[in-house]
């Protein structure tokens, strides 16, 4: 029979549980209840109500699918957290998990962690998170087939996934902190808004930066700095238009407007120069691969790491918050930001997904999303890689299924850059970034000796 300790709270120590605060801590004992386990004896068991998840203390624990039922899925041990969330289809384990040795954990009940004050709330979902997604990282490794088991898993993730926003969306507090940042400039609005506009054209760019001197005098000092290295200085508006084309002014436009919400320091600034590089690259892929839109992924790429920054700026605008500030999760405070400045939908929605592609099958995001974020997905893996193509390959499940879903057979990631990408986006490298025609030189420089089949689409 299970007991129930009454021993103190402060005599348990957890990972999960730093930083909440002991009214925080005694709601979540109160609620839950510490467990002790006798070795071989369960901790639930497949069909039962998963309305709880577990922080282990002292011992380990094995769960086993109920398909199949005498192989190990996962293996947890004291520190770690049994996501009920993570095992759980329909409000009911999937799971059966069995104590390897004595046991004691913390039962977390659902009911009582949606009841808790915001600022323990996302102080739990921040610990938590790094142990879920390893969870889920070792769930796939043990799993020896594509069948039913893995639907399972990658169902059960996105479940759990989704369910790490109700935080954010319910705090009426955080909403407050998002409503009062700067806004967006208006032309950054308007020219958002082309991405979905098949007659836009450079025309239409020239016209609305018009209206504005100061921001064609900004552009013209980006083109014209070394962040082009451009030979010749372009003195006219409507030249860097024409020679740049709509893509990468409609980028220069709206990142401009970012730039303007944002503190113009170092660790902003990099933000926004890695944010131009990814957004480079997504147009790119997308003119190579004809998948999507090549404006809509540019401006995808531009503003992916909002949230990053307004994180930054939280912290610096909250500095005796700093901590709880520094546990927000970027992606979901980033789709928040935009909807509050009523960026387009398939922008704004689609942040949401773009950590997706390391934990899950490209199937599992929604089809509206799938492309965008394959893409984007794909161009992070290019940067790292353009950044250090003398490192080991990288394991190619991690990009195969997003270029087969991008309608791609290459099998790895350096097929995909050095038969396909590259030569490419070589017409168009005088007018790229010059940071990204350095990585672009280096990584020719170092490609594998031994040449790489070509594989038509």
């Amino acid at each position: 029979m299970n007991a129930i300790a009454s021993s103190p709270i402060r005599k348990y120590q957890h990972p999960a549980l730093q930083g909440l605060s002991e009214k925080a801590l005694t709601a979540l004992f109160n609620a839950g209840g510490v467990r002790m386990l006798k070795a071989q004896e369960w901790l639930f068991r497949a069909g039962e109500a998963a309305t709880t998840g577990f922080l282990i203390f002292e011992g380990n624990v094995s769960c086993y699918r109920q398909q199949e039922p005498e192989q190990v899925a996962l293996q947890l041990m004291a520190g770690d957290y049994v996501p009920a969330s993570l095992l759980q289809l329909e409000g009911s384990y999937t799971y059966d998990c069995k104590a390897n040795q004595a046991l004691t954990v913390l039962q977390l009940d659902t009911t009582a962690l949606s009841q808790m004050d915001e600022a323990s709330q996302l102080i739990l979902h921040k610990n938590l998170m790094p142990t879920f997604n390893r969870l889920f990282a070792q769930l796939s490794r043990n799993t020896p087939s594509k069948g039913a088991a893995v639907a399972a898993d990658a169902e059960a993730v996105v479940a759990a996934l989704m369910a790490r926003q109700e935080p954010y969306l319910n705090a009426a507090s955080l909403k407050t902190l998002l409503a009062n940042l700067p806004k967006l400039p208006p032309y950054s609005t308007r020219i958002t808004s082309l991405m979905n506009d098949p007659n836009a054209n450079t025309r239409t760019i020239v016209e609305i930066a018009r209206q504005d001197p100061s921001l064609t005098a900004s552009v013209l000092s980006t083109v014209n700095s070394a962040w082009f290295g451009l030979t010749h200085k372009i003195k006219d508006f409507q030249h860097a238009v024409m020679m740049l084309g709509f893509n990468q002014m409609q980028q220069l436009l709206i990142n401009t407007g970012v730039q303007s919400t944002m503190p113009n320091t170092p660790e902003f600034r990099q933000l926004q120069a890695h944010s131009m590089m990814i957004s480079v690259l997504c147009s790119e892929i997308s003119l190579t691969l004809k998948a999507g839109s090549a404006q809509m992924l540019s401006t995808l790429g531009i503003l992916h790491d909002i949230g990053k920054s307004v994180v930054l700026l939280l912290r610096r605008q909250n500095q005796k918050q700093d901590f709880l500030m520094s546990l927000l999760d970027a992606d979901i405070v980033g789709m928040m930001l935009l909807r509050e400045w009523q960026i387009p939908e398939n922008i704004s929605e689609a942040l949401q997904y773009q950590s997706w592609p390391e934990l899950v099958p490209p199937d599992s995001i929604p089809q509206l999303h799938r492309e965008n974020i394959a893409v984007l997905h794909l161009a992070h893996c290019s940067f790292e890689r353009l950044r250090n193509m003398q490192a080991p390959a990288p394991n190619p499940n991690r990009v195969r299924p997003w270029l087969a879903k991008l309608g791609c057979r290459d099998q790895t990631l350096d097929e995909f850059l050095l038969k396909r990408l590259l030569p490419s986006i070589k017409s168009r490298s005088a007018t790229l970034p010059l940071a990204l025609q350095d990585l672009m030189r280096k990584a020719q420089q170092h490609a594998p000796a031994a040449p790489v089949p070509t594989i038509e689409l």
